[in-house]
């Protein structure tokens, strides 16, 4: 299908409707969802370094794989979720959309311990050491 490699640029814009469009024109959509582009980017990976909340909640409930990883780093959707939210114009969005990653993929709380999402808010007036 030529649209297969648009799916991960469609997620990384945050593109619902044309995702949403493409998967249900599709013969096969599960297959769609966890389709790695040529450039390396599965969906989620792509929605998840993007910080797109929407989307990454819709892949998921469409089925999407959170352990497959992207071809372009080696990182899975939650690893590239972390690495988008220092890269990117939109931590927050990033912050919620890991914290989703991480109820999904069923990450224990204590593995992800160094990461900023993961972190409860310190005390008013606390620093950190």
């Amino acid at each position: 299908t030529p649209g297969m490699s648009d799916l991960p640029r469609l997620a990384f814009a945050g593109a619902h409707q044309a995702i949403k469009e493409q998967l249900a024109h599709d013969p096969n959509p599960k297959v769609l969802l966890d389709k790695h582009s040529n450039t390396g980017w599965t969906p989620l990976t792509a929605a998840a370094y993007a910080g797109q909340i929407h989307i990454v909640t819709l892949l998921l409930a469409l089925g999407a794989r959170t352990e497959l990883r992207a071809r372009a780093n080696n990182k899975t959707a939650y690893e590239n979720c972390l690495l988008g939210q220092r890269n990117v114009q939109t931590p927050t969005s990033n912050h919620q959309a890991c914290l989703v990653l991480l109820d999904a993929a069923n990450i224990e709380l204590p593995q992800c311990e160094p990461c900023e999402p993961c972190r409860p808010p310190l005390p008013h007036g606390v620093v950190s050491a």
